[in-house]
């Protein structure tokens, strides 16, 4: 059996609210997913893998979901697009994450085409403002990747 050694520090009054330091290894493993309080930064509040022109989201995570409802596709959110055509280029997308995400740093990527921008708060398919929603607009319906933390 191999032991680790492990510094926990517990302090309200001083700022740290829980600290852990390992002299020989990992120094945080959990068993099960993470959440963390919405307006605090840090870990991961959604991950959305979306593929290609019709949107169906094949991976995710939502941390405000328990149990398997927070990795089992489409993970409480709503994804929609509306595809390009000649006088439109580009593609957008739009994902209610049905939690408030216009306070939040987000990544979007592609594996292909440029992400030419984002919108908060504003659903470019419906046509609403929403605080929950994160518009995105490619070059084309390519697959897209969005973490929101």
């Amino acid at each position: 059996m191999k032991y680790r050694t492990f510094i926990l520090i517990l302090a309200g009054t001083l700022g740290t609210g829980f600290l852990i330091e390992s002299i020989s290894g990992q120094a945080l493993v959990t068993g099960g997913n993470a959440q963390q309080t919405r307006e605090k930064g840090g870990f991961v509040k959604a991950m959305i893998f979306t593929q290609g022109a019709d949107e169906r989201v094949m991976r995710c995570f939502n941390s405000y979901l328990s149990g398997d409802a927070a990795t089992t596709p489409p993970c409480g959110f709503t994804v929609r697009a509306v595809p390009h055509f000649p006088s439109n280029p580009y593609e957008d997308h739009e994902i209610n994450f049905g939690f408030r995400v216009d306070d939040r740093f987000v990544n979007t990527f592609t594996p292909s085409a440029p992400v030419i921008g984002a919108r908060y708060g504003y659903g470019t398919v419906t046509g609403t403002t929403n605080q929950n929603v994160l518009s995105i607009t490619t070059a084309d319906d390519t697959d897209l990747t969005v973490f929101v933390y």
